[in-house]
Order: C-alpha cells, then structure tokens, then sequence
C-alpha cells in the first residue's frame, strides 16, 4: 500500500471511529493488508463482531452482495484461514 493511501486511510477511519464515538456507538477501525475476502473473514472470526460494516467505492448505498454470504460458508466449510 503506498505511503499516501494509507496516511488517508488512517485519516478517514479516524473521523468515522471518531463520529461513531461521539454519538455513543463502541467502535474500532484498523487496516489489514492482504486478500480482502481472506482477510475479512480472517479478522471477522479473531473479533467475533456484533456487527461488520464494509465500504466500497463502486456503490453508493449498503447492499446485500450475493457472494458474501457464499464466500463466508464456502470459508467455513473449507476451513480457509
């Protein structure tokens, strides 16, 4: 990841952690290097989330996307790290 990439990385998840904590919702953000779906479902299993929120630049709006549910239990049933 270049060096500028991550500096605005870093500065977006701490004005969005920053927002969640002040109005109340317990939040952490951090950045992981890697395969994204290998890497998703790496951290969801270590931290065990009540909830997971992802962004993406290519949509505007949180939706279902119909891979993910596919990928986690093929991950599971596969027993991918």
């Amino acid at each position: 990841m270049k060096h500028r990439d991550h500096a605005r990385g870093l500065h977006l998840l701490e004005h969005f952690v920053k927002r969640c904590k002040d109005i109340g919702v317990d939040c952490w953000a951090w950045i992981v290097t890697g395969d994204p779906k290998n890497a998703i479902c790496i951290e969801a299993r270590r931290i065990q989330p009540d909830l997971l929120v992802m962004g993406s630049r290519a949509f505007g709006h949180i939706c279902l996307m119909p891979s993910a549910p596919w990928y986690a239990s093929s991950a599971e049933q596969n027993k991918l790290p």
